[in-house]
């Protein structure tokens, strides 16, 4: 499976609309930092998906949105962008995949996304 990227990152910080932004900082256990929405999950969505539906990035409910990588393959797998780790549960009736942050990490817009790996490991340890 190819590595597929980050094309748009948006949150919705405390009585504010849906804001763009080049990068988030994802929380184990919470979500992206500044989102009011994200109850501890993180959103994806692929942008053909919303072409196809004529809706808006800013407009999907979704916090992240990507290209070239298939989403319901992620779906009780681990994948990672840059140093964020993250685990898919479920697709949603809307299409978006619903994940949760395994691992503490930054997200950028134009990040790979890295298709599954047989986590729950994060690093590898030294056997010396």
């Amino acid at each position: 499976m190819a590595n597929g990227r980050v094309v748009a990152i948006y949150i919705s910080p405390v009585g504010e609309s849906r804001t763009l932004v080049p990068e988030a900082h994802a929380y184990e256990g919470v979500g992206l930092k500044g989102d009011n929405s994200a109850v501890k999950v993180v959103t994806f969505v692929d942008y053909l998906l919303l072409r196809k539906k004529g809706i808006e990035y800013a407009n999907s409910g979704a916090n992240i949105v990507t290209e070239d990588i298939d989403l319901t393959s992620l779906v009780g797998e681990y994948f990672s962008i840059d140093d964020a780790k993250f685990k898919g549960l479920e697709l949603d009736p809307d299409g978006r995949l619903v994940a949760e942050v395994y691992s503490t990490g930054w997200i950028r817009t134009r990040d790979e996304v890295v298709p599954p790996y047989k986590g729950p490991l994060l690093s590898p340890r030294c056997m010396c």
